[in-house]
């Protein structure tokens, strides 16, 4: 989990597409390549910590499920 204060959705978007292609580009030592899905929720007043959470783990999922290494 990264939480970005003063980050809006779409700049979240943004900083979880491109730690994605960074992963997703570099060689590591051992195994070469990975991958990596994110899920992006977002805070709004009136929802719960929990909610927000939920929502990101719920996108994570949806991530995952669409193939892995990507954004949703």
């Amino acid at each position: 989990m990264i939480i970005l204060p003063h980050t809006n959705f779409s700049q979240g978007i943004i900083l979880a597409r491109k730690l994605r292609k960074v992963i997703s580009d570099h060689d590591f030592s051992t195994v070469w390549h990975q991958s990596a899905s994110f899920g992006v929720s977002s805070f709004v007043s009136g929802v719960s910590i929990e909610e927000t959470i939920g929502a990101a783990d719920k996108a994570l999922y949806s991530s995952k499920s669409k193939g892995r290494n990507c954004v949703t």
